[in-house]
């Protein structure tokens, strides 16, 4: 069909589909006005266009895997969508934009299963004051298309380490946070330069028990940008054997350049 299609419910499942939804050129949109989480989908479904507009604050879970056709849209305009390790696809050849609006959240990954940046997405719309959060507890790949507004990196780890490998050169807009939980090791491995804003900070710390290294030199120096640097307890920026340059671009009228409560190994590195 076509037209657009609210959901405003404000607890349990909002679309509960046991037989056949057929998406046509429709746009759905979740309206929720609740302070809770509410989940999406009970099965795989595949939308025309969907938006992501509850009251700000507010989870929206997907519940099953999202797709997206060929010219669809995925909006985020408020709140969170968590995928919560259901992966969000839109079909090969996509022309649709996926926008992420000041404010607005796009978590990805569970306790157990590691979810990608929504897939096969080559046009965006993400604003510098919005947020990507990859929480897997599980080895995961950091997409480096689109250009970050905030990237938070905070798993809740148990059992072993994990490592999360960007897939190449990282910009990010807004603030970059390593920060997980639990009580094991978080590993970032870049595979490119990682540049953050001049006036943004990235901070690298763990909480409770976890701690967490970002490794320039995972076998290749690469060199990192940030306006701030914030190394704090239990976090790592680890050069070992690096030549890469750290450079820490914060103006004259930024607060103080470099906080280190935590390790830095410089290694080689300039």
């Amino acid at each position: 069909g076509s037209g657009s299609h609210s959901l405003s419910g404000t607890s349990g499942t909002l679309l509960d589909r046991d037989g056949t939804f057929t998406q046509g050129t429709s746009t759905v949109t979740v309206t929720s006005a609740s302070g809770t989480a509410t989940t999406l989908l009970t099965a795989a479904t595949t939308f025309r266009n969907l938006t992501i507009n509850p009251t700000s604050g507010m989870t929206v879970t997907a519940g099953a895997a999202i797709t997206l056709d060929a010219s669809g849209n995925l909006s985020v305009t408020t709140g969170t969508l968590d995928d919560n390790g259901s992966q969000i696809t839109c079909t090969a050849t996509c022309t649709g934009t996926l926008t992420l609006a000041s404010g607005a959240t796009l978590s990805l990954g569970s306790t157990s299963t590691a979810t990608t940046f929504p897939a096969n997405y080559t046009t965006f719309s993400v604003n510098s004051a919005s947020t990507v959060v990859y929480k897997a507890n599980a080895a995961t790949t950091i997409s480096v298309t689109p250009t970050y507004g905030n990237l938070s990196l905070t798993p809740v780890l148990s059992t072993s380490g994990k490592t999360y490998d960007f897939a190449g050169a990282a910009t990010i807009n807004g603030d970059f946070m390593i920060n997980p939980s639990g009580d094991q090791l978080l590993t970032v491995n870049p595979a490119g330069t990682i540049t953050v804003a001049a006036t943004k900070t990235t901070t690298i710390q763990g909480s409770g028990s976890a701690t967490s290294s970002l490794d320039i030199h995972p076998g290749t120096s690469y060199n990192f940008s940030t306006g701030l640097l914030n190394i704090g307890a239990g976090g790592t920026l680890d050069g070992t054997s690096a030549t890469s340059s750290i450079t820490i671009t914060g103006t004259t009228t930024s607060p103080i350049l470099f906080i280190k409560t935590g390790t830095f190994t410089a290694g080689t590195s300039t």
